[in-house]
């Protein structure tokens, strides 16, 4: 019965037992046959590669060389860039394999190519000095122009300076460099750096063949599409492959044009107009002694920017701006202050470079000098400790001073720090010490500072030195009697008498500023008040008294005739209320007497009472 074989599952067998020998041999053939394709596969897939390999950098070469073809007036230049050796090798390359056609000629070959394809981006920077801003500009684009490339940019904001940028082909950089130096009177510098590009164009290229396959699949799938749902998702898909299809086209063709056509940035400069600058004459000056540099010059018309650079010969530099105009037409520099630490390279010679800006253009000027720095021997001096003194008293002040050998024509200068003239002399010959008065008229609570000079003419020039130091001025003792300071005692009293007479000066200006004024606005309110207040009364009393009972009227007082009247009844008063009547007067209670004004009995009589209006 015929089986499947439990060994390769293919093969049919003949029997479960032990294989039978033609099996086993058919087996064994199958095998190796399938060992020999692996090995012939793996050995034969490196020199494919090369093969592939050779054949896309040839392409890639081709495709410029067409791109090329397609542009005469842009021709690429990326070949060119490798210049006349890569050439060369090509062709040696390819005459060997002419020749010979062994396999090393091959790998020449490839090489070459490879070489020869390689695309490169030159760019230039280039800074030159013209007399003419304009008239170079417009060199320039003639120059652009006759070598078959543009303009990319231009830039003449100002008379003095302006800037260009031009494309050229590369193969004619060299050119163009000769004749934009021609344009110009100095080229301060020509800067010039280049930019493999080939590993960038040869991914992107990759790139888009590999994009283009997936655009015609995406187009086969689009007409095999049977519903609306599934054209419309491939034709999603499609749109985002040719935009990453239009992008990398984009680059690859940026990429031939810079290759092809290398870019020249040009700055132009107006040559400087010659300004004449003074830095000073040369001089000697002791080691750390600081040395003030200032510059003067005449400042051309229509230049008014300036900025300056000191070299002090010492490895150190100082820069500034700006300038002042003098009263006699001449401009000066800022001043510059520096000190030299030793005098081992002495003498030092100090450069200035001055450049000036503005709507004249641009201006240069340089000047030197020489500076001499000598180590001075240094005069030391003491001119004691603090003390005190006390006002109006004269005291003495006493220094010393080294005198070296190497210094004469010694002066001292005592500055007492009081107002007061300081104190200037020469000491006698070898003398080392000054002893002076001084009489400090005025007492202070901080102390004086009191400072000694001693200076000496020496090689370098006059050098000096200096010590302070600080005077307590205490205030002077006054007249004692019977244990009492007089002195201070009135000084008290004064300021006692002085601080009361400030008080009461001060309320009787707040008494009469404010108090009179309001005292009088009242007086002037209450005096008419106070004579229409009965009237004020008797209104009220008459307007609330309502309609019930009155109150029993007190019984009028009787004066005899021939009484005195009262004084307030003189002055028009009324008369005090009178006497409550008794209990038992009954006429005392609701009947008026006669004679009252409730009656309106008016007529007199002898004993009635005698009324005022």
């Amino acid at each position: 019965m015929r089986h499947a074989c439990p060994v390769i599952g293919l093969l049919p067998c003949r029997w479960r037992g032990p294989m039978a020998p033609t099996s086993f041999w058919r087996l064994w053939i199958l095998l190796s046959l399938l060992a020999t394709a692996f090995v012939a596969l793996v050995a034969c897939g490196p020199g494919d590669d090369d093969d592939d390999d050779s054949a896309y950098y040839e392409a890639a070469a081709a495709t410029q060389a067409a791109a090329a073809r397609e542009e005469p007036a842009r021709e690429t230049q990326a070949a060119a860039a490798t210049e006349a050796p890569a050439q060369e090798a090509a062709a040696a390359a390819a005459e060997t394999t002419d020749d010979g056609g062994d396999g090393a000629g091959d790998r020449m070959v490839s090489t070459a190519a490879i070489a020869q394809s390689r695309i490169i981006v030159h760019t230039a920077q280039m800074s030159l000095v013209v007399n003419d801003v304009a008239r170079a500009t417009a060199d320039v684009r003639a120059i652009a122009a006759r070598l078959g490339g543009w303009i990319v940019s231009s830039d003449q904001t100002a008379r003095h300076s302006g800037s260009i940028a031009i494309r050229v082909p590369a193969r004619s950089l060299n050119r163009a460099f000769s004749e934009l130096e021609s344009v110009a009177s100095e080229v301060e510098s020509l800067q010039v750096s280049s930019r493999d590009v080939t590993e960038e164009f040869v991914d992107s290229e990759s790139r888009l063949k590999s994009l283009r396959a997936t655009e015609q699949r995406l187009l086969s799938f689009l007409d095999k599409a049977e519903t609306v749902e599934e054209a419309l998702l491939v034709q999603e898909e499609l749109s985002a492959l040719q935009l990453q299809i239009e992008s990398i086209q984009g680059r690859l063709n940026y990429l031939r044009e810079v290759a092809a056509f290398s870019l020249i940035e040009v700055e132009l400069k107006l040559a400087a107009v010659t300004i004449d600058v003074d830095a000073g004459p040369g001089a000697s000056y002791r080691v750390g002694q600081p040395v003030r540099f200032q510059a003067s010059f005449t400042a051309p018309p229509g230049v008014d920017e300036y900025s300056f650079e000191w070299d002090f010969g010492d490895g150190s530099r100082a820069r500034g701006r700006g300038s002042v105009l003098t009263p006699d037409g001449t401009r000066v520099t800022a001043t510059v202050t520096h000190s030299y630490s030793s005098d081992l390279d002495s003498p030092y010679i100090v450069t200035l470079q001055l450049t000036g800006a503005g709507e004249g253009g641009r201006a240069e000027g340089t000047d030197s000098l020489l500076i001499e720095i000598k180590r001075v021997p240094a005069i030391e001096v003491f001119a004691g400790d603090p003390r005190t003194v006390e006002e109006g008293d004269s005291s003495k002040y006493a220094a010393s001073f080294t005198r070296p050998s190497e210094l004469w024509d010694y002066e001292y200068q005592w500055d007492w720090g009081d107002g007061s003239p300081s104190t200037i002399g020469n000491p006698e010959e070898g003398a080392t010490r000054v002893e002076v008065s001084h009489r400090f008229s005025d007492y202070r609570p901080r102390p004086y500072e009191v400072t000694f000079t001693v200076s000496a003419m020496s090689d370098a020039g006059r050098v000096s030195s200096s010590q302070s130091f600080t005077v307590t001025v205490t205030e002077g003792e006054d007249l004692v009697v019977g244990g009492w300071n007089l002195d201070s005692t009135a000084r008290g009293a004064v300021y006692a008498l002085s601080a009361v007479g400030r008080v009461v000066l001060t309320v009787l200006i707040w008494l009469g500023i404010f108090v009179l004024p309001i005292g009088a606005v009242i007086l002037i309110v209450a005096y008419p008040v106070r004579r229409a207040w009965p009237r004020v009364s008797a209104f009220f009393s008459k307007a609330f008294s309502g309609n019930g009972p009155r109150p029993p009227r007190p019984r009028a007082r009787f004066r005899p005739r021939g009484a005195p009247v009262p004084f307030l009844a003189r002055q028009g008063a009324p008369p005090p209320p009178p006497e409550p009547a008794d209990a038992g007067d009954e006429s005392a209670i609701g009947e008026p007497e006669a004679g009252s004004p409730d009656t309106g009995d008016t007529a007199g009589s002898d004993d009635e009472p005698e009324t005022r209006p």
